[in-house]
């Protein structure tokens, strides 16, 4: 007999803006609780024969923590646009 363990998951999906300078954050990151993982390009998909190609990389614990420090509403250097939670 199988059982099923009931996991809830929460999503947070943030639009950041440019800081003060005016620079906007190039790199894509997926940040969770237990690691990161940087899309340089994007997270888009594309069609296999274009020649556009982006490296997907887990982040090391460090850089992890210093991106998440950077996307913390009103701390960080960027400007926060709008929020989504999807639980």
């Amino acid at each position: 007999m199988l059982s099923r363990v009931r996991v809830q998951h929460a999503v947070q999906v943030v639009v950041w803006g440019p800081d003060e300078s005016g620079k906007s954050m190039h790199d894509r990151f997926l940040l969770t609780n237990q690691c990161g993982v940087m899309a340089g390009e994007s997270f888009e998909c594309k069609n296999e024969s274009t020649k556009r190609k982006t490296t997907w990389t887990l982040l090391d614990k460090e850089t992890w923590g210093e991106r998440r420090e950077d996307l913390i509403r009103d701390v960080g250097p960027y400007e926060w646009i709008a929020e989504r939670s999807i639980k």
